[in-house]
């Protein structure tokens, strides 16, 4: 069997208000698809999960987040290539507020209940609702992409 890639990564949904912090990314794992999602990105080398999300929020919408919690961990393949992907999934709301442009993306405040509306990453769909809910444990979902779908997903509580 030929030796995959693990990337280790985090996304991060900073709240306000009923209002989530996105961003809306134009060339999504480069496939040329455009999705809206949290903030996030691979973890450097000399960094663990809750240090990659609190240097990306701050990359990516010049924010600085303290005491982002640990929501999900997200396990699967990518969509494309031969890459395991282990995803922290963070909510934060203790931030100072300055929101800058991305290169990354257009970042924007969308309101809660429009979320589901946007084009999202498909693991996030099966998620969305028990990453916002704080009376829910942390969980894990594993995934399966085939020919860029989800064919299997489960989710157990840790």
């Amino acid at each position: 069997m030929p030796q995959e890639k693990t990337v280790l990564a985090t996304v991060c949904f900073v709240t306000r208000d009923r209002r989530v912090l996105m961003i809306h990314k134009q060339d999504w794992h480069g496939i040329g698809e455009e999705v809206w999602n949290g903030v996030g990105g691979k973890a450097e080398l000399d960094e663990d999960p809750t240090e990659n999300c609190i240097r990306e929020t701050f990359e990516e919408t010049g924010l600085r987040i303290s005491n982002p919690r640990l929501r999900c961990i997200q396990v699967g393949n990518s969509r494309i290539g031969k890459e395991k992907w282990v995803i922290f999934t963070y909510l934060a709301n203790k931030f100072e507020l300055y929101v800058k442009e991305s290169g990354e993306g257009e970042v924007k405040w969308v309101n809660f209940e429009d979320i589901p509306k946007l084009n999202i990453p498909p693991n996030l769909r099966l998620i969305f609702s028990r990453i916002f809910d704080e009376d829910e444990p942390l969980f894990l979902l594993k995934y399966i992409y085939s020919q860029g779908k989800i064919i299997h997903h489960r989710i157990t509580n840790l």
